[in-house]
Formats: C-alpha cells, structure tokens, sequence
C-alpha cells in the first residue's frame, strides 16, 4: 500500500508540473514522518521545491526547506529544547489502553490549540504566507485543522493526506465510519465485538463527533483565523479537497 501510493504519485508528478510543494503536517508523529519521507526526498531528487512544516527534520537534500517547531513528544527535537510541557509528557497511551483508560483526543484540545499558535506565530511561517505561493499543497488531516488556514490562504489545488482512518470525524475524506463493526482505538474491545460494545462504540463514536464538532474544531479555527480572519471552517476547506490519500495503520 504504501510504495503502491508511491510509485502512483511519482508517475503523475510529471503531468501535474507542481515545482513548488508546502507539506503542512503541523500535528504528527514519527512513524507519519518516516512513512512520507521517501515520497518527500523523491520529489526533492526530481528537481521539486519541497517546503514542509512538521515537528520533524526531514532530510538535508538541498531541495527540502524544513520548517520545524515544537511536537507531542519531547519538544523540539533538533534543538533538544524539551523546556516546554508538552501533552504527553506524564503519559502512556498504551499503558492507559491496557488499563481500560479512556485514551480519548478530545483531552488534547488546550495543547493543540496553544501548538497552533505556536506554529502561526513563527516568522518563518508569517514569512512564507506574506510573500511565497505554491504549485500545490500536502495537508494532513488528522488533528490538522489548525494548517487549513494555511491551505485557504494560499488558494491553491491541495492533496489532503489522512494518517488515521478509525476515527469519528471522517466525513469530510468521504468515509464514516462504521459503529456496527469497527471498534474506535480510545478502549479495550474483544477481538469479537459483544453487544454491549457495538453499543458502546456507536454512542461515544457519536457523542465525540459531536463534541469534536462544537468544541476542538472550533477551538482550531479561532486560532487560525487570529492570522487569517476571512478564512472559512476546516470542514469546508476540507471538503474542497484535490485529492484524498488514506494511510491506515491502527490494526
């Protein structure tokens, strides 16, 4: 699946003339950064500008600007700056699985939204968005809204890239997800899903798309439009997507 996507992206990379690539992946993990990273460098060795906005270094080929801030784990990790409390710090999130704790993303909400401001308030990004354009854009979706802005603002085609297919905010890739069978990563579930969890997977799949909808999205969105204050909802940017890339790695 994933060199499939690879080679696919690669062939029509000469049809789409896109010279100059901003990857926005302001809210990701390593494994997202060492799946993508081959497809990043190989751009890079076919001559295109790659700008990528992460928590991560991605490679020293001349072609690649990093634009690295502050991510979940440990800080800034190029510049060992670990002074700063970050989410995950005090936490195990497979530990808390295990032990049938509540795993749930909607207690990242505060940390996103400072992160956000964070990544917003950087002059190199506050640079690019005064006096740079694009050909095309990589936007990740899980977790990203705070980098819709940046794709509204810069008005050009964009390919967005969803990292976490078992989550209950899909609709706007083009897959809801299923209650009935498919167990949500935030709890222990048995490998055959009993009455009592079916139920319990399609009332708090619900509920939490609810409160996603009405309380960190929005929370995301105040942030990006400090900056870019005619900018529309993240669901409407990412409804307009170019293109939908779907890597799944819960199983």
């Amino acid at each position: 699946m994933r060199w499939s996507f690879l080679w696919i992206f690669l062939a029509i990379s000469p049809l789409i003339g896109a010279e100059k690539i901003l990857v926005i992946s302001i809210m990701n993990s390593k494994s997202v950064k060492n799946f993508y990273s081959p497809l990043y460098i190989e751009l890079a060795q076919r001559g295109h500008d790659l700008t990528i906005i992460s928590p991560f270094k991605t490679s020293d080929h001349p072609k690649i600007r990093d634009i690295v801030g502050r991510d979940l784990l440990t800080g800034n990790k190029d510049s060992g700056d670990t002074s700063n409390k970050n989410y995950l710090d005090d936490k195990n999130v497979f530990t808390q699985r295990k032990e049938g704790k509540s795993t749930l993303p909607i207690s990242m909400t505060n940390f996103l939204v400072d992160l956000c401001r964070e990544y917003y308030s950087m002059p190199e990004i506050q640079d690019l968005m005064a006096h740079e354009k694009f050909d095309i854009i990589l936007a990740f979706y899980t977790f990203n809204e705070c980098g819709f802005g940046m794709v509204h603002h810069f008005q050009t085609p964009f390919i967005l890239l969803h990292s976490n297919v078992i989550i209950p905010w899909n609709n706007p890739t083009g897959l809801p997800l299923p209650y009935s069978h498919v167990p949500l990563p935030y709890f222990p579930t048995s490998d055959k899903m009993s009455f009592y969890e079916r139920v319990r997977n399609l009332v708090v799949g619900n509920v939490y798309g609810l409160v996603d909808n009405w309380y960190r999205i929005p929370k995301m969105e105040a942030v990006y439009r400090e900056f870019l204050p005619d900018a529309p909802s993240s669901d409407e940017i990412a409804r307009n997507q170019n293109l939908c890339q779907r890597k799944f790695k819960n199983l």
